[in-house]
């Protein structure tokens, strides 16, 4: 940052802890939609993005930049310092490059196929580009090249958000623990809350310089989007769960694809992944699905941020930051009908509906879970929990009115009973190609025959031989010698283990594919490396690259290949994966 630059954000700050003026309060409505819209045309215009502020804990106290007039548009960039920059794109071509592949390719078919189509949630998301020493790689019409390095390494350049934002804004910051796939895991204080309009996609020729990495096909993921929007009726809308980092695909990476390819809301379980879905899709509104402490309702939730609303407690803290924001904030009612686990049961719901709006929420929703709909072709328990749950939402509309957002179905309901779509669908593993269990699978062939649905696995996951090792016959190989070679064998070691997500289960049992070969891993899988046998397949050289989950030629290794051979579900195998590999999406 230069010395004018800082100079004026000193100036900023001192301005900012006591002059939120009259004006800046009657901008307060301003939403994230139009701050996006403002940012590309002040992008497209060449300003200076240089207005920004972001503190490490323990960094300087003090309140947030005002950010005051026309001229200085409320804008924020999230800068990734790692990241290989892209051509910033416009509206049109944005939507084109997200909904359809790249810009320029050719696709036919009918709608749905490649055809770009005008749903409310596929409108425009800005790609803001940068190099990987943070500048965007060209010059502005001032000759001036883009912005520099942020000053407290590892953590994104943040500049000043919308008015709308700044209002909504604790203004002494409150610290949050941000997943490490947007800030990598650095604790920040936040100015205000994040909103941008930059896509975080990347492609594969960019993993050049990594030692492992995941794969998210953009044509998986919205093909699968599209296959719930045919299978549920029109007027359902569809909730995008990508709580768990998207299932281990990516928070950052999938939440973008899932707005662009018209998912109405996203689905997160924490505090910290509300705010990296912020970032990562600001025109989407966000349902929080799990508990959320007094401090973190203070911290996350706004007017576009849905709460789960399961116990009264949750209830007080929720109308008590309603209160201090002077807006009724969205909550939906989690009723208990017969998971035993987060919710009340449906005879309460009514009255806890009804002590909600009293203190000034708008109850807006109601919500239940399945407890067993994936684990057997049996599914009468399932319809009992439907009936409660129909009972339950007739007694809170009859206590509050009609609610726009009634949900129970997870993926598996979605995929096989259309008496529980109701307004709004959760899908969740099957978002990412897959099913959610053999039984689900098989309730669906014993009602529907083969034909009619194809998922398409989203996530591929690669590593590079980091080592060739020649080993003689009756020799030892890895922690606790449980494996010794039965003739001269050649060893590749991968540097991933049970610490990136591949489970320590798999030792001895495991494979990864090379060449389009399957080799078996071999010896107990480490913290941070696995050793496989490639004795078979001598064209291996260090460097090359190994799939441990994904296809390679006509081999395959599954998601639930790994499951079974670890005791497991797909949902852990995926789920578990190190937020620190990196994603790119192809």
């Amino acid at each position: 940052m230069n010395a004018d630059a800082e100079q004026h954000r000193q100036e900023e700050l001192q301005r900012g802890e006591g002059d939120q003026s009259e004006e800046t309060q009657s901008k307060g409505t301003l939403g994230a939609e139009q701050a996006v819209e403002e940012e590309v045309e002040t992008r497209q215009h060449g300003q200076d993005p240089d207005q920004h502020h972001i503190d490490a804990v323990g960094g300087a106290e003090g309140g947030g930049v005002q950010v005051k007039g026309d001229e200085e548009k409320e804008r924020l960039l999230v800068h990734h310092p790692r990241e290989v920059g892209h051509e910033p794109l416009g509206e049109a071509e944005g939507r084109r490059d997200l909904l359809s592949g790249p810009a320029g390719k050719e696709q036919g078919g009918a709608p749905g196929e490649g055809e770009e189509q005008h749903h409310p949630r596929q409108e425009a998301v800005a790609v803001v580009g940068q190099d990987q020493d943070g500048g965007t790689g060209e010059q502005g019409p001032d000759g001036v090249e883009g912005p520099e390095e942020p000053a407290v390494p590892g953590v994104e350049r943040l500049e000043a958000a919308s008015q709308r934002a700044q209002a909504l804004a604790n203004p002494g910051g409150r610290p949050v623990l941000l997943h490490s796939d947007a800030f990598y895991g650095q604790l920040v204080r936040w100015r205000r809350p994040p909103y941008t309009s930059r896509v975080d996609t990347t492609t594969a020729r960019e993993t050049a310089g990594e030692t492992s990495w995941i794969e998210i096909s953009r044509d998986a993921l919205l093909a699968n989007l599209r296959l719930f929007r045919t299978l549920v009726p029109p007027d359902t809308a569809i909730l995008a769960v990508v709580k768990a980092n998207a299932y281990g695909h990516g928070l950052s990476q999938v939440a973008p694809l899932c707005a662009a390819g018209g998912a109405d809301m996203l689905g997160v379980h924490a505090a910290a992944e509300v705010q990296v879905a912020r970032l990562a899709a600001p025109r989407t509104p966000v349902l929080v699905m799990g508990y959320l402490t007094p401090a973190q309702i203070e911290a996350v939730v706004d007017p576009d941020v849905h709460v789960l609303l399961s116990s009264r407690s949750v209830l007080e803290a929720l109308a008590a930051h309603s209160r201090r924001l002077g807006v009724a904030l969205p909550v939906h009612l989690k009723i208990d009908t017969g998971t035993h686990r987060q919710g009340v049961p449906p005879e309460e719901a009514a009255a806890l509906a009804l002590a909600a709006r009293e203190q000034g929420l708008a109850v807006v929703g109601v919500a239940s879970h399945f407890a067993n709909i994936e684990d057997t072709t049996d599914h009468d328990y399932a319809f009992l929990q439907l009936r409660r749950f129909a009972d339950a939402v007739a007694s809170v509309e009859s206590a509050v009115g009609r609610l726009r957002w009634v949900h129970t179905a997870c993926s598996a309901a979605a995929l096989l009973f259309r008496e529980a779509d109701f307004s709004m669908v959760r899908v969740g593993i099957s978002l990412y190609g897959h099913w959610p269990s053999k039984e689900t699978y098989l309730s669906w062939l014993l009602a529907y025959g083969r034909d009619g649905v194809k998922l398409q696995p989203v996530l591929s996951w690669r590593a590079r031989v980091g080592q060739i090792k020649e080993i003689a016959a009756r020799e030892p190989i890895g922690y606790g010698l449980t494996y010794r070679t039965t003739r001269p064998t050649r060893i590749a070691v991968l540097p991933v283990g049970y610490a990136d997500g591949y489970p320590r289960s798999l030792s001895n049992r495991g494979r990864v594919l090379l060449h389009g070969a399957a080799a078996p891993v071999v010896g107990r899988v480490c913290m941070d490396v696995i050793m496989v046998d490639v004795t078979d397949i001598p064209e291996v050289r260090e460097g090359d690259v190994a799939t441990l989950i994904g296809r390679d030629g006509d081999a395959v290794v599954t998601a639930e290949e790994l499951a079974e051979l670890s005791g497991t579900i797909n949902y852990e195998i995926l789920a578990r994966l190190s937020p620190f590999t990196r994603r790119v999406v192809t």
